[in-house]
């Protein structure tokens, strides 16, 4: 029986001889036991240096070589983007607004106005204030017709016979007070004229002389030569038809005074006279205002000039009166300007 007993306890001693052993080898804690087996490995990790932020940029794989290890992240991006500098930092053309103007190109850019100036824009050109007032001057293309004569008692020389042959120019001024204008219906005004007209020729004999010898005449031809000045000065009613717009047709009349002067270069005495007459032009105008934009703005802010206009007119003077009768006309061509 106590053999038994003995045996028994023996049995038992191993079997708990056992289970010690195996104790080692089974953990009933496996995670615990993972995670004390890592922290007893050395780290795969690279040893930190410096800061977590450096760390964290050399991971990111910015390039720190550009920048000292102590300088911040701002001031490296400062460095990078030169735009982000304080004002004082920053150099000329740093801005992103320079940056973006070298990408685009310089170009310059003007306002409505100068397009309007140049007539390339679809505004029009309003001018302020009314027109009241025309200025204008006319030199003479052709004359058609001249005749200045004296009273049938009178011995002289024909007019055409000593001028008729030589170039007269003549210019004529003109200015118009306008009582009424409109742009659609005309204008209506009184206008001043005033004008220089010159003349010049040889003298003709009145006799015929005949050569003693031969019986033949001598050249009527004289060595005295004349020079003419007139200046006819006239106040004329006028009407400006503006129904055309572009062309504008005109039509004036009224009284009028020449003064005329001829000086000799032989020692007879030279000759005034004053005549009256009627004045009559008919003629057209050609706006100009088409021509040049900017021109016509000019004009009208350095001189207040609303419209300027190229004009063709035949003038006519007719004889009322005085020793020296005058009738004269002829084609002229000028330039007008309403203000």
């Amino acid at each position: 029986m106590l053999r038994k007993a003995l045996g028994f306890f023996g049995v038992v001693a191993c079997c708990f001889g056992s289970i010690l052993a195996g104790a080692d080898e089974v953990s009933h804690q496996p995670y615990i036991d993972q995670i004390k087996r890592e922290m007893e490995q050395p780290s795969v990790l690279a040893p930190l240096e410096g800061s977590y932020t450096e760390e964290l940029r050399k991971r990111l794989g910015r390039d720190v070589g550009k920048t000292s290890p102590q300088e911040s992240y701002i001031e490296q991006l400062r460095h990078e983007d030169s735009s982000l500098k304080p004002d004082w930092q920053r150099q000329p053309g740093d801005s992103f607004i320079e940056k973006e103007k070298t990408h685009l190109g310089s170009k310059e850019t003007e306002g409505a106005i100068e397009a309007l100036k140049q007539g390339r824009s679809e505004l029009s050109l309003k001018k302020p204030g009314s027109i009241s007032h025309l200025f204008g001057f006319r030199y003479i293309l052709s004359p058609i017709r001249q005749s200045y004569t004296l009273p049938a008692a009178s011995t002289a020389v024909s007019f055409n016979t000593l001028y008729g042959k030589a170039y007269a120019p003549q210019i004529s001024f003109l200015y118009e007070m306008q009582f009424f204008h409109s742009e659609l219906g005309g204008s209506l005004g009184l206008a001043t004229l005033f004008g220089i007209h010159y003349y010049s020729g040889s003298g003709q004999l009145s006799a015929v002389i005949l050569d003693p010898r031969t019986g033949t005449p001598f050249t009527s031809g004289s060595q005295t030569s004349f020079q003419l000045f007139n200046f006819p000065v006239a106040a004329a009613l006028s009407y400006r038809f503006n129904l055309f717009q572009v062309l504008r047709p005109y039509i004036m009349v009224g009284p009028g005074v020449v003064g005329s002067w001829e000086i000799r270069s032989d020692p007879s005495p030279n000759h005034l006279a004053l005549s009256s007459i009627l004045y009559g032009s008919v003629g057209v105008s050609l706006l100009l205002d088409w021509m040049s934009q900017t021109t016509n703005w000019n004009y009208f802010a350095e001189h207040g000039i609303h419209h300027s206009y190229f004009t063709v007119d035949y003038i006519q003077m007719m004889p009322l009166g005085g020793r020296l009768r005058i009738q004269s006309g002829g084609v002229f061509v000028g330039f007008s300007f309403e203000y």
